[in-house]
Order: C-alpha cells, then sequence, then structure tokens
C-alpha cells in the first residue's frame, strides 16, 4: 500500500511538472513554474484567482504583449496588449473559435449543454447561435417589452413592502430577472415576489434557476482530478447541470408548449419563437429545452449581477444618482424606443460592466495554427489547442486606460467614448467579436427598464456596514457576485 502511494503521488508529482519547460523552450517570457500553476482551473472566479491575474498582469503589462503561464500542470498565454487581445476575438477569430470551457463539458453527463452556442464548435455553434439570435432581434425584444415592464412594477411593488428594511440588491435583481425570462421563454410567472424569501417558500423555477450557476462540489473536484491525473478523463464526466436541474426545465418547456398549443395562445416571445422554429426544423424536445436554458443563462443570473452593481453603484454615488432621475424625469412615455435611448442610463450600466465586469477571465482555444509578435522581428508560433487568457478585468482596471479606474464615473464614456474603448480593445462588458454575447440587446433592455422604474420612485443609499468592503467575490459562486451581498436602503420619492 505504503508503495502504491509513492508510486502515486510520483506520478502526480510527474504529471504537475512534466511541462514546466513549455514556455522556456519556446523562448516565451512569464514567471517561474509553481508546482499547482499560477492559476487555479476551476469553474469558480474568486477574489483570489481575480488579484493573482491582476498580480501578474500588473507585473508584466509594460514588458511584453503575452506571457507563458500555468494552470495547475496546462502552459497557458496570457494576453496583455489591449490590441491582441481584440484582435484574437475579432480579426483571428477563426485562429480562436472556441471557449476552453468546451474541455470541460461532456454531451453525454450535460446533454442540455450540447447545443448551447457557448460551447459548440465550428458549424454547430454556427446554427444553433443563429437559431437563438433570430429570437432576440430589435422588433421581437420590442414586442416582449410590456411583458418586462409588467415585471418591473412588480419589482416596485415588492420595494414599497421593503422600505422599512435594507434589501440585498442582487437577491432582489434576481427576482427581477428570474421572473422576466420565465415570462419571455415559458410564458408564466415565476412569482418571485411573492414568496418570503426562504427555501420553503421559494418557488421551485427560482430554486432551479439558481443551480444552473452553481457548480457542485462534486464537479469541481473531479475538473481538478482531470487536470491533474489526465488518464482519468476516459471515465470521470460528471455533470455541470444537476440532473434534477435538467429534468425541472425539459419538463417546463415541454408543458409550455402543450399549455400553448391546446389553449390556442398568440403572443410574440421566446416560446413562440421556438414553436415555429420547431415547425421549420423539427427540432427535439432535448434541442427545445437546451434553447431556452441558453437565453436562461443569458437573461437570468448574468443580468441580476449586472444590476445589483448598479443599483448599488447608484446608491454609493448621489450625485449620479440625481443626474440620472433628472434625465428618466424628464421623459414623458417610457416606451421601448425612449427607454433604449436615454444616454446617461447607458453610461452608468456600461460603466458598471466596466467596474465589475461580468466575464473577469476569459479563455479561448487556439483552433487554427498562427503567429504572434512577441517584438519586432521575432513571433512566436501557436499551437492548435493551445489556451489563451484574455483577463477583461485587469484590462477595465488599467490606469493606463481609464483615470481612477477604481473610482464609478459614468462620464468616462460621454461623447461616444465607449464606441472609442471598444474600438481600441479597451472594454469588453459584452465580450468582443462574433461570439459577443447573443443575449445583449434582450440583457440591456431588462436592465435599463429595471433601473429607470426603481430610479424614478425611489432613493437608493447603500448600507456599507452591512457590505463587506472592499468587495471580495464570493468562491462559492461561478459568477462574480458580492460575498456577504450588496445592501442598499429605499427611501420613497
Amino acid at each position: 500500500i505504503v508503495a502504491a502511494i509513492i508510486g502515486l503521488l510520483s506520478y502526480v508529482y510527474w504529471n504537475l511538472t512534466k511541462n514546466h519547460n513549455y514556455w522556456k523552450s519556446r523562448n516565451v517570457p512569464g514567471p517561474e513554474p509553481k508546482l499547482f500553476g499560477h492559476l487555479s482551473r476551476k469553474l469558480v472566479l474568486n477574489s483570489l484567482v481575480v488579484f493573482n491575474a491582476d498580480k501578474i498582469y500588473r507585473e508584466f503589462k509594460s514588458k511584453h504583449p503575452f506571457i507563458g503561464v500555468f494552470t495547475h500542470n496546462e502552459p497557458k498565454l496570457f494576453i496583455l496588449s489591449p490590441e491582441l487581445i481584440k484582435d484574437i476575438l475579432v480579426k483571428r477569430f477563426k485562429n480562436f473559435h472556441d471557449n476552453e470551457i468546451v474541455f470541460e463539458i461532456n454531451s453525454d453527463a450535460d446533454p442540455i449543454l450540447s447545443f448551447n452556442p457557448f460551447i459548440l464548435t465550428g458549424e454547430a455553434w454556427k446554427e444553433k447561435r443563429a437559431e437563438i439570435t433570430t429570437a432576440l432581434t430589435p422588433n421581437r425584444v420590442k414586442a416582449m417589452f410590456p411583458l418586462i415592464e409588467n415585471v418591473s412594477s412588480k419589482l416596485n411593488e415588492y420595494i414599497s413592502k421593503n422600505t422599512e428594511t435594507t434589501i440585498e440588491v442582487c437577491e432582489m435583481s434576481a427576482k427581477y430577472t428570474v421572473d422576466v425570462v420565465s415570462n419571455c421563454i415559458f410564458g408564466i410567472d415565476a412569482g418571485s415576489f411573492k414568496s418570503a424569501g426562504d427555501d420553503v417558500d421559494e418557488p421551485m423555477i427560482r430554486k432551479m434557476a439558481r443551480n444552473l450557476f452553481k457548480p457542485t462540489g462534486k464537479f469541481l473536484i473531479c475538473s481538478i482530478i482531470r487536470t491533474i491525473l489526465p488518464f482519468t478523463r476516459r471515465f470521470i464526466n460528471e455533470p455541470l447541470i444537476p440532473k434534477e436541474t435538467e429534468r425541472f426545465f425539459t419538463k417546463l418547456m415541454t408543458d409550455a408548449i402543450e399549455y400553448r398549443s391546446k389553449n390556442h395562445v398568440d403572443r410574440v416571445d421566446f416560446l413562440e419563437h421556438l414553436i415555429n422554429l420547431n415547425a421549420k426544423k423539427n427540432l427535439s424536445a432535448l434541442e427545445m429545452a437546451s434553447h431556452s436554458i441558453s437565453f436562461f443563462l443569458d437573461g437570468f443570473e448574468t443580468s441580476s449581477v449586472a444590476m445589483g452593481f448598479t443599483l448599488y453603484e447608484l446608491g454609493n454615488h448621489q450625485d449620479v444618482q440625481d443626474r440620472l432621475r433628472a434625465e428618466i424625469n424628464a421623459v414623458k412615455v417610457a416606451d421601448f424606443e425612449t427607454i433604449s435611448e436615454l444616454i446617461y442610463l447607458d453610461q452608468v450600466i456600461h460603466e458598471t460592466l466596466r467596474l465589475w465586469p461580468l466575464g473577469v477571465l476569459a479563455m479561448k482555444v487556439c483552433t487554427e495554427k498562427c503567429e504572434f509578435e512577441l517584438e519586432p522581428g521575432k513571433s512566436i508560433p501557436i499551437e492548435p489547442n493551445t489556451v489563451v487568457m484574455l483577463p477583461y478585468w485587469s484590462i477595465h482596471h488599467d490606469d493606463r486606460i481609464y483615470e481612477n479606474p477604481n473610482q464609478f464615473n459614468p462620464d468616462r464614456f460621454a461623447d461616444d467614448k465607449l464606441k472609442m474603448h471598444k474600438e481600441a480593445g479597451h472594454y469588453y462588458g459584452f465580450g468582443n467579436g462574433p461570439r459577443i454575447c447573443l443575449g445583449m440587446r434582450f440583457a440591456l433592455t431588462q436592465l435599463k427598464c429595471g433601473i429607470f422604474h426603481v430610479i424614478k420612485h425611489y432613493r437608493l443609499i447603500s448600507d456599507n456596514n452591512k457590505t463587506i468592503t472592499p468587495i471580495q467575490y464570493d468562491e462559492k459562486e461561478f459568477l462574480p457576485k458580492a460575498k456577504g451581498g450588496l445592501w442598499v436602503d429605499f427611501e420613497k420619492l
């Protein structure tokens, strides 16, 4: 037994160190290799990972356009140049077509994710993305606006009943977004604002939606084992989404279609799009459920995190809040076009996404061999399957790009400066290139509608005694959510 343990530990050590000469042999600069790598290879990105990535970025950003690092035993290229990051996402898209998560997800273990455009590769990605994006055209989002507005009124009622207590705005925003997307996808009222907020009374759809963004401990452990012991990848395939959650959403989609068919319900929403798509392409129940999950992922938790941070920042900056309220109060007809075109509201949301980006580190896979110029006259070949790391958070907090980058200042995007920063490769609130967030238009619409109605009726005051400051990311979460929540007081106007 002792010999077996020594043998296994020796194998693990060899496997962790076998690639330590990888970047040096290719003349790629970078920090000295560490036994367990420089960055954790996990699906949750906590404050430590963000800090470590930013520390690397700050050390090397003025020296090289890219460097070589390791996550556990895997060599990865850490991109430091904003121009090169944009190049990878846009001009060299064919060379970096896929996301690294494709290595983590097994279609047999996670069939409901097998049609998700974020995970798909090649032509399959192109086909399935097109099936979803046609449901999110400006006209279709406009047609869903009354549904969004209806949930906004329920949000205001919820706040009105809770003005005597401090509200955790990320959870409140999650109630709002889960009701919006449930209405637009399945044609049902999730009832999030009816619950008392505890596990007993929490609506099932809200509970299941929460599971979509919480990788189980078993999944994370298996992911690390698969990295340290590559031979286990042949037989360790733990699903990212629990089977109970998969069955729930598949049944929800099937029941919603059946109800709409029997009752001859006719309205323009995502479900109507899927029914029409099914009539043309004869989609399987799994494909339709997968599309609904894709929409849910784009419209629910990501939007709620962004909305929570926006409300919190507005509560911290009364001058910004007053200016935004003045813009809102000048609106005579709060329709889709008017709210969409509010300039300062747009700046406020994009500044929040700069300061608190939902994508902290993006991971792209080289799909076609190419070269990167390390210095004039010296290029480095990039082989297929090489993973490149794109440090969005660090770019957004680089003082060479943004003056006082840790300060919340929507005016930094005034006078069309948002477009300028996007073109320069300095802003990635929704990513960039052909794989830019497919739900961006819908997400912005529900964010703007919700924030519009909240600011119009309430003054927000952030509670920085109850909120953990400085803000840390919760290591238990898939998305960059604030540990301990973001707490805000609301005063009715």
